[in-house]
């Protein structure tokens, strides 16, 4: 999504621009504004027809800076937060999905595929889903319980992997 709507016509994206990206890798950069809109509605109805749940997060680097990285509260948290703006959207929004699947009674075994990540934002990914396990499944429900260390969590290029979701990385 973030390609898509980086990239239209008149106003091609950065990459396009310098050459690193072909028409060919965003067709839609040719199509036309009611050709986008056309595409985009069938998407989002593809989306509320097919969706259990869904939420996001936002916030700028500044706020997160002030108001995560650097509170006091960090101090007490019963939880590791991640450092890296990355990993505290993901561990946000592994909490909701936690929240959701526990209210829903959901214990299913989840896989998570996370885009090719920097060491840093693997490590802590890894310490805000697995903290506290030593080896064993917590008792309570949500993400940790069938969150398995070993095939549960892989990194894969999301040029070559079939996306659920992309998270916008976008560095400003």
């Amino acid at each position: 999504m973030t390609d898509f709507a980086a990239c239209r016509r008149g106003h091609p994206c950065q990459h396009c621009k310098r050459g690193e990206i072909s028409v060919s890798e965003h067709p839609w950069q040719r199509w036309t504004d009611e050709k986008r809109e056309n595409i985009l509605n069938r998407m989002a109805k593809a989306l509320v027809k097919h969706v259990e749940c869904g939420w996001g997060q936002a916030y700028t680097k500044e706020d997160y800076d002030k108001h995560i990285r650097n509170s006091a509260a960090r101090t007490v948290a019963n939880e590791p937060i991640g450092d890296e703006y990355f990993t505290f959207a993901v561990q946000q929004c592994g909490g909701r999905l936690a929240e959701w699947r526990a209210a829903n009674n959901r214990n299913d075994r989840l896989r998570f595929v996370f885009d090719n990540a920097s060491e840093r934002e693997k490590e802590e990914i890894s310490m805000v889903f697995f903290a506290g396990l030593n080896g064993k499944l917590r008792n309570e429900h949500g993400v940790e319980q069938r969150f398995d260390p070993e095939s549960g969590v892989s990194y894969e290029s999301r040029k070559q992997t079939c996306q659920l979701l992309a998270a916008d990385r976008s560095r400003s």
